[in-house]
């Protein structure tokens, strides 16, 4: 005897008894995300006017803003052909990590504890993912070279 059951996550099961021998899904997507997990990222919105679904890189684009891990340059423009910054990278990593709360203050005196990168920096250098360019200085704005980039990944998948 099998039974067939629809559940609230739009899956249908078929039980023979009290295994499940058989499913579907149907995706029930918000702006691309369904609840199970899925993406659909074409049908992710973006607020942003330069990402028109027409470049290799937008559905990368689309899946890193509905997740929160990048934000725009502005409201309306995410920059694609903007260079990385130091800033910017450790900021993508501490919100891939979960934005977790420095224990103490960012020991380089060119970070603003305003900007939006601070918190992102100081975990950085808490956690050993990130170094000053100086003992003093970790330049923020300077474009992230690729030999730094890959040295700030591995630091942060290896911890």
């Amino acid at each position: 005897t099998y039974a067939i059951a629809h559940d609230s996550y739009a899956r249908i099961r078929v039980r023979d008894r009290d295994d499940i021998v058989a499913q579907a899904h149907t995706h029930a997507y918000e702006n691309g995300l369904c609840e199970c997990g899925a993406i659909d990222d074409s049908a992710i919105k973006v607020p942003f006017t330069d990402v028109d679904g027409l470049n290799w890189f937008d559905p990368a684009i689309r899946y890193d803003f509905a997740f929160g891990l990048m934000n725009g340059m502005s409201q309306t423009a995410f920059g694609p052909e903007t260079t990385l910054t130091r800033g910017m990278i450790v900021t993508i990593l501490h919100r891939i990590a979960g934005t977790p709360e420095p224990k103490n203050d960012c020991v380089f005196e060119d970070i603003h504890p305003e900007a939006y990168y601070a918190a992102a920096v100081t975990w950085g250098y808490e956690n050993g993912i990130v170094m000053g360019k100086t003992q003093t200085s970790f330049d923020p704005e300077a474009p992230v070279t690729r030999e730094q980039m890959v040295t700030f990944l591995y630091r942060y998948y290896v911890k």
